[in-house]
């Protein structure tokens, strides 16, 4: 979370500036990539055009472009904090199933002792603060795949944007902040009462 504040105000900060150092800037730091071709990129906060999102085919070449990529980037990460969102509505949380009075305790179920099945219980009398982090919810298969599914397909939007966040390019950088920021005002509240 402080690296976010760090990038956030950073941008803004350079934002803020006008394009002070400009000249600066425009310098671009001439790297080598892995098949041997000279790429552009700079390594220093900047709004120029030309910088690749993802592919070397996918270039905002004008500021119309620049403007959709940006756009798509916000909408990206609104997207993101509704999966985390949605992740933490299917997670099985220990504080909701305390509060409900559910507990995973297993006891034997006296009707069918000689058999040794076992049964979830409903506590009415809190657990001692030790013993909560003991009970874990049962493996539920079809739900777990599910819920870990969803967490590699955050894990991956997250690489992607960090990426992105990675050119350096202001607006961009910009716009992945604003639309994470809109997307927590949005679903923030359905994490924390989740928990």
């Amino acid at each position: 979370m402080a690296a976010l504040h760090l990038v956030l105000a950073s941008t803004l900060l350079y934002l803020a500036s006008g394009g002070a150092h400009e000249e600066h800037l425009s310098a671009t730091s001439t790297t080598t990539s892995m098949a041997g071709k000279a790429t552009g990129m700079t390594a220093q906060f900047h709004t120029q055009l030309g910088d690749p999102i993802w592919l070397q085919a996918w270039v905002p070449q004008n500021k119309g472009a620049l403007a959709g990529a940006c756009i798509g980037l916000a909408l990206l990460g609104i997207l993101e904090r509704w999966l985390a969102a949605f992740y933490a509505l299917l997670s099985p949380s220990p504080a909701r199933n305390l509060r409900s009075g559910v507990t995973s305790t297993i006891v034997p179920n006296d009707t069918h002792a000689h058999h040794a099945h076992a049964q979830e219980t409903t506590n009415s009398v809190p657990l001692p603060r030790g013993l909560k982090a003991l009970f874990l919810p049962r493996l539920s298969l079809s739900d777990d795949i599910i819920r870990g599914m969803l967490y590699a397909v955050q894990a991956a939007l997250g690489f992607l944007l960090m990426l992105v966040v990675m050119t350096y390019q202001g607006y961009l950088i910009l716009s992945i902040v604003l639309g994470l920021g809109v997307g927590e005002m949005l679903f923030g509240r359905i994490v924390a009462s989740a928990i």
